[in-house]
């Protein structure tokens, strides 16, 4: 009976990842952006304190033209990819109060730029250092947030995407 209760907790669960990504990509259709919800392989989840892969999808929204928003086991979180040029402009303390931030190089995930406290001129000279083609913005949302799509149009302005 144990085996049968954990299994409709994960069912439950999953539904609900891709329930709540359902309605924010509709509702973000209806304020006029271009989304869809993709099943994303390859994500990682923090499980006590270290990083492990996921090697069964979840659900993203992709926003065209402005970023993903992906629905994981411990929480929303909306990822961004950026140019050099684009990171210069964003407002890092302001992501920093409202949400966990990580910035790391696209290619391959695994080396990160920023360290919780830094500076954006930190973060810069960390960049310049890589040659990585992408820098990757990651921004973890309270899971008990309300409203995803305030935190994802807080976060827009924040990188100047909005």
């Amino acid at each position: 009976m144990d085996k049968e209760l954990d299994l409709e907790k994960v069912h439950l669960m999953l539904n609900n990842l891709y329930e709540r990504a359902q309605e924010l990509r509709d509702e973000l259709m209806s304020r006029g952006f271009k989304c869809r919800i993709v099943d994303a392989k390859g994500n990682y989840l923090l499980l006590s304190g270290s990083y492990v892969r996921q090697q069964y999808a979840i659900p993203v929204v992709e926003v065209e033209e402005k970023g993903d928003i992906g629905f994981n086991l411990d929480g929303p979180f909306f990822e961004f990819s950026l140019s050099r040029e684009q990171l210069t402009r964003i407002d890092l303390k302001s992501l920093r109060r409202r949400f966990r931030v990580e910035i790391f190089e696209g290619d391959s995930a695994m080396t990160d730029f920023y360290s919780d406290g830094d500076s954006l001129q930190n973060v810069l000279n960390r960049t310049a250092l890589s040659e990585a083609s992408a820098i990757m913005l990651a921004l973890y949302v309270d899971p008990t947030t309300e409203n995803l799509l305030v935190d994802f149009l807080f976060g827009l302005k924040a990188i100047k995407r909005l």
